[in-house]
């Protein structure tokens, strides 16, 4: 999987608000939801215990948050942060984009999207080996 910038100007025209409950952090749904996906492709992948603290140590501004419809299982997580860009000032960074159907996809760049006013991209940045 190659990294790729998008405009949140693109993203906010591509995609409007859903009837999705956006919630900061990530719990035991959250890990199954990752594990179920990872499965579907090559072959099992789950992440270490350790991982979301590393996460959190490498990317000190990390955010969470999970996706779903209400009273409903998440369908998508998402953790992004930001970091200086030489031309743009900031962009925010793409850490994880889990996502078990199109609807919660579109939720996810729909609120990327939403943060067109400050920030002028996204950057979906290829996962990198632990610690």
């Amino acid at each position: 999987m190659y990294p790729w910038t998008v405009s949140t100007d693109e993203l906010r025209r591509s995609f409007r608000k859903s009837g999705f409950e956006i919630t900061h952090g990530t719990d035991e749904q959250v890990r199954l939801l990752c594990n179920e996906l990872a499965a579907r492709w090559n072959g099992p992948w789950e992440r270490p215990d350790w991982w979301d603290a590393w996460q959190q140590r490498q990317h000190h501004d990390i955010a969470t948050y999970r996706f779903n419809r209400p009273g409903q299982a998440p369908t998508g997580v998402l953790s992004v942060g930001s970091e200086r860009h030489p031309s743009e000032g900031r962009r925010l960074v793409v850490y994880n984009f889990w996502t078990g159907d199109q609807a919660a996809a579109a939720a996810m760049f729909a609120f990327l999207g939403r943060h067109n006013s400050r920030i002028p991209s996204a950057f979906f940045q290829r996962t990198r080996p632990g610690p």
